[in-house]
């Protein structure tokens, strides 16, 4: 419990005020708000045509039969002509604008929850399978800007002008049967408003199982040799099968009951008013009450009105709908940023810069402690490791090895303690100016789906070519590019699929040895997927890139580090060891132990 209690106040301690959905999706339409004003001017122009076509038929049956006036009657069926092919015109410049409107907040939403992601606290991130991150910054933005603002929010703006415009002028024309229509529009509201609320909880389902289903896909994906090497393919697609066939079940039953919410207002209400209202019309019309063009005019009227209701009760029901949309992404908005950077999402944190100069900075842990919620990983760890001096980490899995690394980096915060860099706490740093300062080799290495060159400058687009050749001479990587088809121009691959640890691994020491101002160089298990001729090759470049910088070796094997200036033994997050290796030879402890397990020879 306290653990959980620790880890909550480490997550939380930066949640800086951040932009949310709704706030992004104001700021864009206040942006470009002068092609919202053009769209809802477009609009009114198009609800004023779908106005006036009606009354050309009270016009034809009240003036030009009764009168047999020609001249009004051509002028009528050009008007009658005319009127839809305005709309059209109109509809189609309206609908362009649309795009370009809920386009833009999609694409405000998709690039300000990555930038936010970019930004947030890696053990926060973490807890979020990669999966539904994916399905939340492409569906769910999507959803909002495409599909509500374009198709549904904007589109309302003229449905309610539509609507209120045909009920004034149907009691303009006749009070009584407008009254007879507008009776049924609370049933319609009520019934909708009712259905909604479980249309908005099968979303939210649907939701949920869709980020599952996108998450299993994943696994899958980055799981192909070892489902092959099992025989695991019927039990990938079993469980496929069974994410497809709860998603369908949900998905079917939604689409049920919003086909109940749209049918009920416009076909059921609609048939039943409109019976009513052409009985009662034509039994006024017998008693001379209201004129025959009227109440064609009426009955003209009366689909528009309803499709118009239509329009905005699907908008008040989407708008129930999206917020399952609105509340996935706040989700992400809502992970914290990591400590040291502002709510604007600045790329470049307030702080205080690293001292400029050409010396390797030394290194301090002062009294550092760090849990997980299995329990403390460092626990009050003090060390010191001198500018130049290369320093090797050993000790058993699990002793907190690693983590040293991510608190360095600030990857991870500390409960307490302080770690200088330098002389100055790193806290009093911008995140920028101490990553710029270390240059990281891990065990662990990304590719990217980019040219060789490219991932080796990463994240470098100006790189030199010179440059890169040099780094990749210094980590023995010549013979492998020599043997590409297109030398540095080839393509890794995705995660660099074709290529082996070990050539993974020289890659991720070409793109350190890139970082010509990283005045600390960290070695995580750097050489593990190395066989022996290529990790002599490594020790060697390392020797000459560690020259002016500070090297931190974290190492299993012990032959990485076995030429280091001074070794530290880290066991269950604590310093039990620190000499040079033969003077923890000699001593017999663990460092010992595992020497000779190895059976090395440091001579």
């Amino acid at each position: 419990m306290a653990s959980d209690e620790r880890t909550g106040r480490r997550i939380h301690r930066n949640r800086e005020s951040v932009p949310r959905t709704a706030e992004i999706i104001r700021q864009t339409l206040y942006q470009r708000k002068y092609t919202v004003i053009a769209v809802i001017l477009m609009m009114l122009a198009g609800s004023a045509v779908m106005l006036v076509q009606p009354l050309f038929y009270k016009m034809l049956f009240d003036r030009v039969i009764p009168e047999s006036d020609t001249g009004l009657l051509w002028w009528l069926l050009a008007g009658m002509v005319a009127t839809p092919l305005i709309a059209i015109g109109i509809s189609y410049f309206e609908g362009h604008l649309r795009v370009r409107i809920g386009y833009a907040v999609t694409v405000a939403l998709r690039k300000t929850v990555l930038n936010h992601l970019l930004h947030a606290r890696l053990d926060a991130i973490e807890q979020v399978p990669r999966g539904s991150m994916v399905y939340r910054v492409t569906r769910d933005a999507g959803k909002i800007g495409d599909m509500y603002i374009k198709q549904e929010l904007l589109p309302v703006v003229s449905s309610t002008i539509v609507l209120a415009g045909v009920l004034v002028v149907m009691f303009v024309l006749n009070a009584e049967l407008a009254a007879v229509f507008c009776a049924a529009l609370p049933a319609t509201y009520l019934v909708t408003r009712y259905l909604t609320r479980y249309s908005k909880e099968m979303d939210r389902e649907v939701n949920d199982q869709g980020k599952v289903s996108e998450s299993f896909l994943y696994e899958v994906f980055n799981a192909f040799r070892t489902i092959r090497m099992f025989s695991g393919e019927g039990h990938a697609m079993k469980r496929w099968a069974e994410h497809m066939d709860r998603f369908n079940r949900i998905r079917i039953r939604g689409a049920a009951l919003h086909d109940i919410m749209l049918t009920f207002p416009n076909e059921v209400i609609n048939g039943l008013v409109l019976g009513v209202l052409l009985g009662y019309g034509a039994f006024q019309a017998m008693d001379g009450a209201v004129t025959i063009g009227s109440l064609v005019a009426i009955m003209a009227y009366a689909p528009r009105a309803y499709a118009a209701l239509r329009t905005v009760l699907t908008t008040y029901t989407g708008t129930r709908l999206i917020k399952v949309s609105v509340e996935s992404l706040n989700e992400l908005f809502d992970l914290p940023l990591e400590p040291g950077l502002r709510g604007s999402f600045s790329p470049q944190p307030a702080g205080v810069e690293p001292p400029a100069g050409v010396e390797p900075p030394n290194i301090e842990f002062v009294n550092v402690s760090f849990s997980y919620e299995r329990g403390y990983e460092l626990k009050d760890l003090s060390f010191r490791v001198n500018g130049g001096e290369f320093v090797g980490i050993v000790g058993p899995s699990g002793g907190g090895k690693t983590t040293i690394i991510d608190l360095l980096t600030r990857l991870q915060e500390p409960e307490s303690g302080r770690i200088a860099v330098a002389g100055r706490d790193i806290r009093e740093m911008s995140l920028e100016s101490l990553r710029n300062q270390i240059a990281v080799v891990s065990q662990d290495v990304f590719i990217w789906n980019a040219t060789l060159a490219e991932n080796i400058a990463y994240p470098d687009t100006g790189y030199r070519p010179e440059a890169v050749e040099q780094a990749v001479r210094a980590s023995a990587l010549e013979a492998f590019i020599d043997g590409q088809p297109k030398g540095l121009e080839t393509i890794a691959g995705e995660g660099g699929v074709a290529l082996s640890g070990g050539e993974k691994q020289r890659i991720a020491l070409a793109r350190a040895f890139m970082r010509e101002r990283s005045r600390i160089l960290i070695l995580d298990e750097a050489t593990s997927a190395l066989d022996a001729l290529a990790e002599e090759k490594i020790r060697t470049a390392v020797e000459e890139a560690r020259i002016g910088r500070t090297t931190i070796a974290i190492a299993h094997r012990l032959s990485t580090i076995r030429h280091a200036d001074r070794i530290l033994v880290i066991d269950g997050g604590k310093l039990v060891e620190s000499g040079t290796p033969r003077e923890l030879v000699e001593r017999g402890g663990i460092f010992a132990r595992m020497y000779d397990a190895q059976a090395l020879d440091f001579e």
